[in-house]
């Protein structure tokens, strides 16, 4: 799977329309499309209304947004399942959109976007601690996942939402 295949994706779009394989992983709402990639699905189309989520059309698996990792052990933790084959690296540098780029460091993509982007960082819970998750920039549709504590650490991984 490419980036330049999914990258169009609309959101609510059928997922019978999609030409791509797609491996369903666990009882979640999300497919592996390969190369790192997953695909999150709903099985109702929906809007917000005031602070209510409103379904509406009939049952089926839409398209809701996609998620991308490099390395195998970051899908994994950052998904919290265990995928049933043993590649390590999934994919290689690719631009996500104009001038961010997968392997972009933490530094690189704050300065390009400059504005209108907020930073977090998430944890997970492990042996009673907290420990640090990877830290994330969003922006506009994506979020931009780093699993490095450090303005060097490198863009590996983001999701986008449709």
């Amino acid at each position: 799977m490419k980036w330049n295949q999914i990258n169009n994706i609309k959101r609510f779009t059928p997922l019978v329309q999609l030409s791509f394989p797609k491996l369903h992983l666990t009882d979640r709402p999300l497919y592996y499309l390969g190369s790192g990639f997953m695909l999150s699905y709903t099985n109702r189309q929906f809007k917000i209304e005031g602070y209510e989520r409103v379904e509406f059309g009939e049952k089926g698996e839409y398209a809701l947004g996609m998620y991308y990792f490099k390395y195998r052990k970051e899908l994994e933790q950052y998904m919290n399942l265990t995928l049933p084959f043993q590649d390590e690296v999934f994919g290689g540098v690719f631009e996500i959109v104009k001038g961010i780029a997968v392997g972009d460091t933490y530094l690189k993509v704050k300065n390009k976007l400059s504005c209108g982007y907020q930073i977090d960082e998430t944890r997970r819970l492990k042996d009673g601690d907290l420990i640090f998750q990877n830290a994330n920039i969003s922006w506009k549709d994506f979020r931009f996942f780093f699993f490095e504590r450090s303005n060097k650490s490198e863009l590996t991984g983001f999701q986008l939402t449709f």
